[in-house]
C-alpha cells in the first residue's frame, strides 16, 4: 500500500509497524485481489471482547480508509467494504479529505463528513483577532 497514490502517511508499512509494536495493536490489512494483484486495501485495528469483533481506526492514525491502486479503488471498494462486513460486527474508516465515492454508501454504512480547520499561524495577531471572546478567555485562563 506504499505505493497507492490514494495513500497517506497513515498507510504507510513503516506507520502500521509502529503502531502495531509501539502500542502492542492487531493491526490487520485487508486487501482484494484480482489477477494475483492487489487491487485495494483498508487496514483496521481487531479489538475482540465478550464475543463481538469490531474494526477500529488505531489510535494516533488519522486515516485508514479504502485506498487502491490509480483509478482502481471506487470499482474495488464495495467488495472491501463487503468483506470487512463479513469479518467484524463493526467498523470504522476515516477516508482522506480527497477521497471521493463514499458519500453514496448504503446502510449499513453511516457517512459521516467533518471538516478540518486550517489556521493561517504567518499573522499570529490576525489569528488571534480571528478567535471570538469566549476562545481567548478560555486560552487565557489555560495559560494562567
Amino acid at each position: 500500500m506504499d505505493v497507492c497514490p490514494g495513500g497517506t502517511f497513515y498507510h504507510r508499512s513503516g506507520w502500521l509497524k509502529a503502531v502495531a509494536v509501539g502500542l502492542g495493536h492487531d493491526i490487520r490489512l485487508h486487501i482484494v485481489r484480482e489477477g494475483g494483484e492487489i487491487r485495494a486495501g483498508a487496514f483496521v485495528r481487531r479489538a475482540a471482547k465478550l464475543g463481538i469483533c469490531a474494526g477500529r481506526k488505531p489510535w494516533g492514525t488519522g486515516y485508514n480508509g479504502v485506498i487502491g491502486a490509480s483509478g482502481e479503488a471506487d470499482r474495488f471498494a464495495d467488495a472491501l467494504r463487503a468483506e470487512l462486513l463479513c469479518v467484524y460486527h463493526q467498523v470504522r474508516l476515516v477516508q482522506a479529505p480527497a477521497a471521493r465515492g463514499v458519500e453514496e454508501l448504503e446502510a449499513p454504512w453511516r457517512v459521516k463528513r467533518i471538516k478540518t480547520p486550517v489556521l493561517d499561524l504567518r499573522d499570529m495577531g490576525n489569528l488571534w483577532d480571528s478567535f471570538d471572546r469566549r476562545a481567548r478567555q478560555r486560552v487565557r485562563k489555560a495559560l494562567g
